[in-house]
């Protein structure tokens, strides 16, 4: 193996254990939101059907900022895997 070869395989390595690093913190945060999505979807059914109020009316807008952000970071992760392909 030249040492380019050794080389481009060793910036490979390094960006692809930055990949699993990004990865596992974002199934991490995609399991955290979705026990948030559970839980605000129960509080909903509970003032539904009435036996319970005081839902956060601010709590649907931050799940929404926090899944936009999420997708961000989805195409970001998604990004560094193909350029992987590339170099």
């Amino acid at each position: 193996m030249s040492f380019a070869d050794e080389n481009r395989a060793a910036r490979g390595n390094t960006s692809l254990e930055s990949a699993v690093l990004l990865t596992k913190a974002l199934r991490r945060d995609i399991q955290s939101l979705g026990v948030r999505l559970q839980d605000a979807a129960a509080t909903e059914e509970r003032e539904r059907i009435g036996r319970k109020k005081g839902h956060d009316p601010d709590e649907a807008k931050r799940i929404i900022l926090e899944m936009k952000n999420m997708m961000s970071r989805i195409e970001d992760v998604r990004t560094q895997c193909c350029c992987l392909c590339c170099a």
